[in-house]
């Protein structure tokens, strides 16, 4: 019921997004248990408020969170990856908010003078921060010259950043409105961090000036845990520098929250990169795992963990691919742009995402080197059902998928049931249908299929033998990006042996026919197994076969049966 829920709140906040109504405040409903954030836009959806309203507590929250009004307080404290997705639907909805609520909003965004300025190592980061007041950083100054250590690792996470996006990959530097370095604030805010746009910059598209906010202190049980060796504040202060970094990188290219998505997808991706020992990422990965029918490209709880989306396609092609995807974002929109960016590969996202689905199998104690590199630590997708029952069993989704979504079905054979199946798979003619089947028998590795359904989202393979298979896994996925829910059924049918051509009930004199022909006259072979014309299994097609089926069709001779060699 929980899962219902979650899709249904993906699917109504995309859907109000683009609706301007305002709504009466009313009292919210059981807040115990739900994050602040999660609060303020379930009441949001529940039409409780309206999305200026929502804008402006997401807003006070972030930087002003003692000031929320009671009725919209959460009694579960939370502390955010990235506020950055908060800042950029507010700036675009602007006008939604009231004009007191504007002004407030603009003070948030404002910040006043600091104790102090640090030069990063490199020059390249002006690091404002307080060394007293509610905002002040720890105090600790190991080497005594009068900076405080966590601003100085700041220093130079922040410069590790810039070298590696700018100096080894190449990307655009993000603009500045001076020739100052580029600023960084340590604030006390509900984020690990956050970066806001400022002003248009002076390319031809739609660039932005920016500054960074990170918390000042990431000391307390807010802070999920990592795996730094340094200790788990150092690695929140890595992993903060290269997301909210990455996240000014991106505004060198495109201004827009519609690609929310993909910018916390690689974002959280070069956390890793970066900063390989700290695995804060990897505190992300059950909201994808746990959900892999839910849109991929949705901007809401799993936008973190879809980092596996990235590394997948750096693992497949190269990490200059999403370089070239910002470059294609400054004239196209988020898709298009990684659909061009995968053109020079001669691919397209709906043609690799069944392939991605494939490598989410293999995680856990399934994990296999031949997929994600860091598989063996990612949970294990959530299975959508258990199937025994072919083939009386008629197979319909728990939780249909969305765009650029999966299920996972794992059958297992009922050892009485004996005959060739052929599974018939009819999904949502609206969407691109993608399927994966993979055949484990003894023990092995799997015979791995991918089927593609045709413009009525139909398609259909066979099992030989099904009763003989240890298991065998489908993955339908939907490779178009849009649409919820996307239903399918999948049905058994089961053909004798000896019917070679497929065409149901008994073994008769067109099956006799098919084999000679395919023996003597170049005929084609069995649509979807070649050992069905293996009469006698001999691991041979010829006379003898057609002789055995003779006797069977018209001399009681005995049934064929299955091959099992």
């Amino acid at each position: 019921m929980l899962r219902t829920y979650l899709k249904l709140f993906v699917y109504i906040s995309a859907l109000l997004l683009i609706v301007s109504n305002v709504f009466a405040i009313e009292a919210p409903a059981d807040k115990s248990g739900v994050g602040q954030l999660s609060h303020i836009n379930q009441m949001y959806v529940e039409g409780k408020i309206g999305l200026g309203d929502k804008l402006f507590y997401n807003l006070q929250f972030i930087f002003a969170e003692s000031s929320l009004p009671e009725n919209i307080r959460s009694d579960s404290p939370e502390i955010i990856k990235s506020a950055t997705g908060v800042i950029l639907e507010a700036y675009q909805n602007w006008d939604k908010m009231t004009p007191d609520q504007r002004s407030l909003a603009a003070e948030y965004l404002t910040r006043a003078n600091f104790d102090a300025i640090y030069v990063s190592p490199e020059s390249h980061f002006s690091i404002h921060y307080d060394t007293i007041g509610t905002e002040a950083v720890p105090a600790d100054d190991i080497n005594i010259n009068g900076i405080p250590d966590y601003v100085e690792r700041i220093g130079l996470y922040a410069d590790s950043s810039y070298r590696h996006f700018h100096n080894t990959l190449g990307y655009l530097p993000p603009p500045k409105e001076s020739e100052e370095p580029y600023t960084i604030y340590l604030v006390r805010i509900a984020a690990y961090g956050v970066t806001i746009p400022g002003v248009p910059g002076d390319s031809s598209w739609n660039d932005y000036t920016s500054r960074i906010e990170i918390h000042c202190d990431f000391a307390g049980p807010s802070f999920g845990p990592n795996d730094d060796p340094e200790g788990r504040e150092i690695g929140d202060q890595k992993v903060t520098c290269a997301h909210e970094y990455y996240h000014a990188v991106q505004l060198a290219y495109d201004f827009n929250y519609d690609n929310l998505w993909w910018m916390e997808c690689t974002s959280t991706y070069f956390e890793d990169v970066l900063f390989p020992e700290v695995n804060d990422n990897y505190n992300y990965l059950s909201s994808f795992f746990n959900y892999p029918d839910t849109f991929l490209t949705a901007p809401t709880f799993h936008v973190y963990s879809t980092f596996i989306w990235a590394s997948f396609l750096v693992e497949k092609f190269g990490i200059d691919l999403l370089k070239s995807s910002f470059e294609y974002l400054r004239y196209y929109d988020v898709m298009p742009s990684i659909d061009s960016a995968l053109y020079l590969y001669e691919q397209q996202v709906k043609t690799v995402f069944s392939e991605f689905t494939l490598w989410n199998y293999y995680t856990s104690d399934r994990a296999d080197p031949l997929y994600h590199t860091d598989g063996a630590y990612y949970p294990k997708v959530e299975i959508d059902q258990i199937v025994t029952g072919f083939p009386t069993t008629i197979v319909e989704p728990v939780y249909p998928p969305d765009g650029l979504g999966a299920n996972y079905i794992i059958c297992y054979p009922n050892p009485v049931e004996e005959g060739f199946f052929i599974f018939h798979f009819a999904g949502s003619m609206y969407v691109k249908w993608e399927l994966i089947r993979m055949y484990f028998e003894n023990g092995g590795n799997p015979d791995i299929q991918n089927f593609s359904a045709d413009h009525n989202g139909f398609l259909h393979w066979g099992v030989y033998d099904f009763a003989r298979s240890d298991s065998m896994i489908i993955i339908p996925s939907v490779a178009s990006q849009y649409l919820n829910n996307n239903d399918y059924s999948i049905e058994v049918e089961t053909i004798q042996y000896g019917d070679v051509d497929f065409s149901g009930g008994d073994p008769n004199i067109i099956d006799i026919i098919f084999i000679i022909n395919q023996k003597y006259k170049n005929g084609p072979e069995p649509e979807y197994d070649p050992r069905m014309s293996d009469v006698n299994c001999d691991q041979l097609v010829n006379i003898l076969d057609i002789v055995d089926l003779l006797n069977s069709v018209y001399k009681d001779g005995s049934a064929p049966g299955p091959c099992r060699y």
